[in-house]
């Protein structure tokens, strides 16, 4: 929602440096903006035709409503008050024709919410009417006007379409291990498990039987534990069609509607993978489309088969998890290539789809992987990733560069020149010039670098690039370079896969390794460390800092030592937890996350005592990968599967970065009645009497602030697109609910006339 504030004056506000005295510090995410999901699983259309995704997120939750912009409607424990939790996985969702929707989750049942916005709850509790024996709902049939069958872990049961148990309407499968569940065109039921398929076709009393005691023929498919059956679909001939799922040793099954069975498998051209996924039935056109574990989509029309691979379709992922047929019939896959992507597929002829994942459809960050990030001297916020780098500009515009090579961006530094350099796998080194906004050649390196893991700038702007072939050193005036490696420095660099670089305050540049450091003297000399050399632990050495009293701490896989004359030794944790280190302007030292004050006062964050916005450490989480801090103080720290964690308003001591306040004297008020209180993502948009210089209108120029305080909230600033006039302020991170802010505008924004506005003013606002 957008809300106008009309001015007949032109503002503008010089940029401060900010202290941090009054104001507890605030944790907020940048993430990608695209598709929340690592790995989405289902896509599902409503009666309007709108995109719905499953998947998997602690945060998040396990399914969203998809919208183009970015502004997802998460489904979450808090949107849904605790009807769907977050940690239970939505495997199926159905919209029935009074506007309810099904919600088949794992762990937590059957839930429904109606149209008039009421839930309802089916699974194992005291009530008779929603009593169902599982909770691990698999998925949902509508069977018209009979109701929609649940097919759950424990069996089957009928809910009727007012929303009640039907009695004597369920099927015991407790250890048959159901997998799907389907109705045909004569009202059968046929149930895919891990143990064969059954159905109730040949029992006037509904009973369930398995096939193979029912059909005769070598192409039955039989009962036992190899067959596994997860899709069912029939065609307009009555044909039935089973996929099996048990990964490539079985086939795919025809019962004909005359009763005959057949087989098909991969020795069948036209069948190149029989590890079926999912199966859709396209009834406009009378085609089956069979997807499978091994990338390749399947059509069966009219009793023909033909096949797609993945390459032919313009499809990186290696397997197809699951189908989806839109309203109009538009077939949606989503498959597996690293992450999970959703395809549309729009021309099978021409192999042309349309991919979308977190990447694909991010506005933000262009990659959910990131490998490093810099700070320029700008302010500007630069992150290299799997698919390139982003770049947000101290005006909150984000930039995406997906093109700089065939492979990832894996490190990213920047000089003192505001040139900020990025060294790519297999490619090129790419440097980039901030104050000219333009790229700009620089010599490569004389042997192509192929592994590459990050990039640090020393004091005289040398450029300290890690491969896995040594550091490759780049000279100041970027017309030379140096390799140095194991082999080079006569084994002193104890590995060639190297891990970070630091100048200490004497000039010395440190190297850490996989296996071991090293360090560079002044005079060019080389001496290394392994395990057991002057006591050094061994291990993997990830980052190195200096105490202004001239300690030097290595951080690393065995922990944390410190080093001087007489080698190394052992620090505590206690003392200094291990953690990648950064060093702050007034000496201040984080090692990770935890802040170590130079009054000795250690402050540790972590996911509990910052809202969940550190993420927990687990095997695809918590990786910190780089740390840096921008002129106003606020730190970024960014994870590798995580995105990027900013805290701003920390007190830092007196001889600190940015001291000097917000003159409210310059400023006078504009709103002097309260104003009603807005939601914490609100645009605010500031209507002038004509239409603004561009160049006048940034974060610099207009700013946020919480009342009282000096630090600037991240806000992005610029021009309406149709209507120069108007200037739209959006938070780039949410404001925090229930606050006092202020927008601050000066009077050196200019008209495209050359007039300035005729006084600075500062409008307050409240959040709900």
């Amino acid at each position: 929602m957008i809300r106008k504030l009309f001015l007949t004056l032109f503002a503008a506000a010089v940029l401060y440096l900010f202290s941090f005295s009054s104001f507890a510090e605030e944790w907020s995410s940048i993430e990608t903006d695209g598709i929340p999901y690592l790995n989405p699983e289902g896509i599902y259309f409503d009666n309007d035709g709108g995109r719905w995704i499953t998947g998997q997120s602690k945060e998040k939750g396990s399914v969203f409503f998809w919208s183009e912009d970015g502004s997802h409607e998460y489904y979450d424990s808090a949107y849904t008050r605790g009807n769907i939790k977050n940690d239970a996985q939505v495997k199926d969702m159905l919209f029935d024709e009074k506007g309810s929707m099904w919600f088949a989750t794992w762990g937590d049942g059957l839930k429904i919410k109606k149209s008039d916005g009421t839930w309802l709850s089916f699974n194992q509790n005291d009530d008779y009417d929603k009593y169902i024996m599982s909770d691990e709902v698999i998925q949902i049939l509508d069977a018209g006007a009979e109701g929609k069958w649940i097919l759950t872990y424990a069996g089957a049961y009928l809910v009727s379409n007012d929303y009640e148990v039907v009695s004597g309407k369920s099927h015991i499968l407790s250890d048959l291990h159901p997998a799907s569940i389907f109705r045909d065109s004569s009202g059968y039921l046929w149930i895919g498990t891990e143990y064969g398929i059954l159905t109730d076709s040949n029992s006037e009393n509904g009973y369930l039987d398995y096939v193979s005691n029912i059909y005769s023929g070598s192409n039955v498919p039989p009962a036992d534990y190899s067959h596994a059956f997860s899709s069912i679909a029939q065609d307009a001939d009555g044909n039935i069609w089973f996929g099996s799922s048990n990964y490539g040793i079985d086939g795919i099954y025809k019962l004909s509607a005359g009763g005959q069975w057949s087989k098909y498998t991969d020795s069948d051209p036209s069948v190149p993978s029989v590890s079926v996924t999912d199966m859709e039935y396209d009834s406009e056109n009378d085609v089956i489309w069979v997807s499978t574990y091994h990338g390749d989509l399947i059509k069966v029309s009219s009793g023909s088969i033909q096949s797609y691979s993945g390459e032919s379709l313009g499809i990186s992922g290696d397997s197809i998890h699951s189908l989806r047929l839109d309203s109009d019939n538009g077939l949606w896959l989503i498959c597996d290539d690293f992450m999970s992507s959703i395809y549309e597929i729009t021309d099978f002829t021409a192999g042309l789809s349309s991919k979308y994942n977190i990447n694909s459809t991010s506005n933000s960050l262009v990659s959910y992987r990131i490998h490093d990030m810099k700070i320029d001297k700008s302010g500007g916020l630069w992150v290299a990733g799997d698919d390139g780098v982003s770049r947000r500009t101290p005006d909150g515009e984000w930039i995406q560069y997906k093109n700089l090579g065939p492979f990832q961006a894996g490190g990213i530094t920047a000089d003192s020149n505001n040139i900020v350099y990025i060294i790519m796998w297999k490619g090129e080194v790419k440097a980039y010039d901030v104050q000219n906004e333009k790229w700009i050649d620089i010599v490569q390196p004389p042997v192509e670098i192929f592994a590459a893991y990050g990039a640090y700038t020393d004091s005289k702007d040398g450029k300290w690039f890690y491969t896995g072939d040594g550091v490759y050193y780049l000279s100041p005036d970027n017309g030379s370079w140096e390799i140095y490696s194991y082999e080079s420095t006569g084994g002193a660099i104890p590995d060639n896969i190297i891990s970070c670089a630091y100048e200490d305050s004497i000039g010395n540049i440190w190297i850490g390794t996989r296996n071991g450091a090293a360090v560079m003297s002044i005079d060019g000399s080389w001496k290394g460390f392994s395990s057991g050399d002057s006591g050094f632990m061994g291990g993997e050495v990830n980052s190195f800092v200096e105490s202004d009293s001239g300690i030097l701490y290595a951080s690393g896989s065995y922990g944390v030592q410190k080093y001087s004359q007489s080698g190394w030794t052992n620090v505590g944790y206690s003392d200094f937890p291990g953690g990648l280190a950064l060093k702050m302007e007034n000496g201040d030292i984080w090692s990770g996350t935890t802040l170590l004050k130079k009054n000795g006062e250690k402050i540790k964050y972590d996911s509990d005592s910052t809202g969940g916005v550190i993420p927990e450490s687990s095997y695809l989480g918590g990786i910190l990968k780089s740390s840096d801090y921008d002129q106003y103080g606020d730190v970024y720290f960014a994870y590798m599967y995580d995105g990027i964690k900013v805290v701003s308003g920390i007190q830092w001591d007196s001889s600190q970065i940015g001291d000097t306040p917000v003159d409210e004297s310059k400023y006078s008020l504009w709103n002097s009645q309260s104003t009603p209180a807005v939601s914490t993502g609100y645009i605010w948009s500031i209507a002038l009497s004509g239409e603004a210089d561009k160049s006048t209108v940034n974060s610099s120029n207009i700013f946020v602030c919480k009342n009282g305080s000096s630090v600037k909230h991240d806000v992005s600033v610029a021009l309406n697109t149709s209507d120069p006039s108007t200037i739209e302020i959006r938070p780039v991170s949410p404001y925090q609910p229930s606050s006092d802010y202020v927008i601050y505008i000066g009077d050196s924004i200019k008209s495209s006339n050359g007039k300035s506005l005729l006084e600075a003013i500062r409008f307050e606002f409240k959040t709900n």
